[in-house]
């Protein structure tokens, strides 16, 4: 059985990041974290590995990254 992370368990990993090592605090739009951590768990996906890059494919989209500069 695979485990998935949670919205709560990401939220978490997130504050502890930016206690350790600074940043902007706070989830602009928390939606779209929950989309992206269920995405995964669509059924759509081979294997674990198809599963993990799924969770990659928004940040790693070239228009998203244009968006952000």
């Amino acid at each position: 059985m695979t485990l998935y992370i949670t919205l709560d368990e990401a939220l978490r990993i997130h504050a502890l990041l930016i206690k350790e090592f600074g940043g902007a605090a706070g989830v602009r739009d928390l939606g779209l974290i929950e989309s992206a951590l269920l995405r995964p768990q669509t059924g759509y996906y081979a294997d674990l590995i198809e599963e993990a890059a799924a969770l990659w494919g928004k940040p790693c989209d070239e228009s998203w990254l244009r968006r952000r500069q």
